[in-house]
C-alpha cells in the first residue's frame, strides 16, 4: 500500500503582502468629480476597505460603461494590511475581454461542392508573409558558486 508523502510546513516571514483580485458591483453612475474615493471589499464576511484615486477610479468606470456586458474586468491591486483591514496603495486597473471569433460550422468532406471564383473577378494575390520576429538570444553563463562544508 503506498504512503502518503508527508506535508511539511515552512515557517516564511514577509514586510507586505500583495494583492490582485477581481472585483464585480463597480457604480458606473456614481459621480465623484474629485471626491476621495474608498471601495469597501467584501469576502467571506468580511470587509475591507481600499482608499483609491478618484482619477483611476473615474477611468474604470468609463472603461466599463464603453464595453458590452460581461466584456470588461476590473481589477484591484494593492497591499493586504490585515490587522487593520485596509488595502493600502491600492489601484484599479480594468481589461477588456477580445471578443471569441465566431465558431465556423464544420463542414463533412465532400459534402460541399467547392466553390470557384467567377471568371470576371480579378486574380488574388498570395497573401504576404508576416515580417520575422524579432528575437533576443541570452547566453548562458556558468557561475561558480563557493562550496559549503556541512558538518
Amino acid at each position: 500500500m503506498a504512503t502518503k508523502p508527508k506535508t511539511h510546513i515552512v515557517p516564511v516571514q514577509t514586510g507586505k503582502l500583495k494583492i490582485t483580485a477581481t472585483i464585480t458591483g463597480i457604480d458606473v453612475d456614481l459621480a465623484t468629480a474629485g471626491d476621495a474615493v474608498t471601495l469597501t471589499v467584501e469576502i467571506d464576511g468580511q470587509k475591507l476597505t481600499a482608499p483609491i484615486s478618484p482619477k483611476s477610479f473615474r477611468k474604470c468606470q468609463a472603461a466599463i460603461k464603453a464595453g458590452e456586458p460581461g466584456t470588461v474586468m476590473a481589477m484591484l491591486t494593492g497591499e493586504l494590511d490585515l490587522n487593520k483591514k485596509i488595502i493600502n496603495s491600492a489601484g484599479i486597473v480594468t481589461m477588456v475581454k477580445a471578443p471569441k471569433p465566431p465558431k465556423a460550422d464544420a463542414e463533412v468532406p465532400g459534402d460541399a461542392a467547392p466553390t470557384a471564383a467567377p471568371e470576371d473577378a480579378p486574380p488574388v494575390a498570395p497573401a504576404a508573409a508576416p515580417p520575422p520576429v524579432p528575437t533576443v538570444t541570452i547566453k548562458k553563463q556558468r557561475i561558480p558558486v563557493p562550496s559549503q562544508a556541512v558538518g
